[in-house]
């Protein structure tokens, strides 16, 4: 029987209940529980750079396997640069990883001498021998990356994305105040709190205090907050506006990128039966 969802209040509830606010979270968290450093750090980096889960796991698998002589970003950037080898893929939210763009973040990733979980901690930590946790707030995440990662294709949308991994699946707690929330949130979750409150900081006080009263669905023992109101935000532009999401069609892309590595699909929440729910 299908379900019309009619409210943004029930539309929140399903899209936390199915764990479609990020289906790769559950993948990162359970990985970073049985994968060495090395591993989850290129899986982690290359999935970050171009948003396929399928792409990161081979290059992860590769790069560790054949214990490769080649530093990680040198080696990406011949796979990169070698018109003989097929283009790297690219999920829409990396559609301008590209070219000139691709090259120089390439380099200015290189130029840190780091491996990928290396780099990774310099970002939460801004420095290997004194680390700033704990603990680490979002202001912090944000000016390490807009300062000393200036250039790598690290925007808005990629930082929150960063925080959330941090802090939802890999146990590296980041603290998110309400008035962080409204300075740094991208612009896609602000436009769709504007289109749907009368302000966007009311549409993210509302959308809060509603989701608030459900367990994450990734992270154990905690309620939802502020990063999944700016996921709920978003989908709900996809969901009622625009028309273009349905729920769990974020957890099937990401089945169909994971076609060959069935051992992290098997780490993806349910796909919806279809015609479960409709707008």
């Amino acid at each position: 029987m299908t379900e019309l969802i009619t409210t943004w209040q029930r539309f929140a509830e399903v899209t936390i209940k199915t764990n479609d606010l990020d289906p790769m979270y559950s993948v990162i968290y359970g990985l970073n529980k049985t994968k060495s450093r090395k591993w989850m750090g290129v899986f982690i980096m290359t999935f970050l750079l171009y948003y396929d889960a399928g792409q990161a796991a081979k290059m992860a698998d590769d790069y560790v396997s054949k214990s490769n002589v080649w530093p990680y970003f040198a080696w990406l950037q011949e796979l990169a640069a070698d018109p003989r080898l097929p283009k790297m893929k690219r999920g829409t939210e990396r559609r301008h990883m590209r070219g000139e763009n691709e090259r120089k973040a390439l380099e200015k990733l290189a130029s840190f001498g780091l491996e990928p979980w290396e780099l990774l901690m310099e970002m939460y930590g801004g420095d290997l021998e004194l680390h700033h946790f704990p603990p680490v707030t979002y202001t912090w995440l944000y000016k390490n990356m807009t300062t000393r990662f200036s250039g790598t294709q690290f925007g808005p949308y990629f930082i929150w994305k960063l925080y959330d991994i941090f802090n939802v699946c890999l146990g590296m707690p980041i603290s998110l105040s309400m008035a962080e929330a409204a300075e740094y949130m991208p612009d896609e979750p602000r436009k769709a709190a504007e289109h749907f409150f009368p302000t966007f900081e009311i549409g993210l006080l509302r959308v809060l205090r509603h989701i608030e009263q459900f367990d994450h669905p990734v992270a154990p023992g905690r309620k939802c907050g502020l990063a999944e109101a700016e996921t709920v935000l978003c989908m709900m532009k996809g969901f009622f506006k625009t028309k273009t999401h349905t729920v769990g069609d974020d957890i099937e892309d990401k089945y169909q990128q994971l076609i060959a590595h069935p051992e992290l699909q098997r780490l993806l929440p349910l796909v919806p039966t279809p015609g479960t729910y409709s707008r």
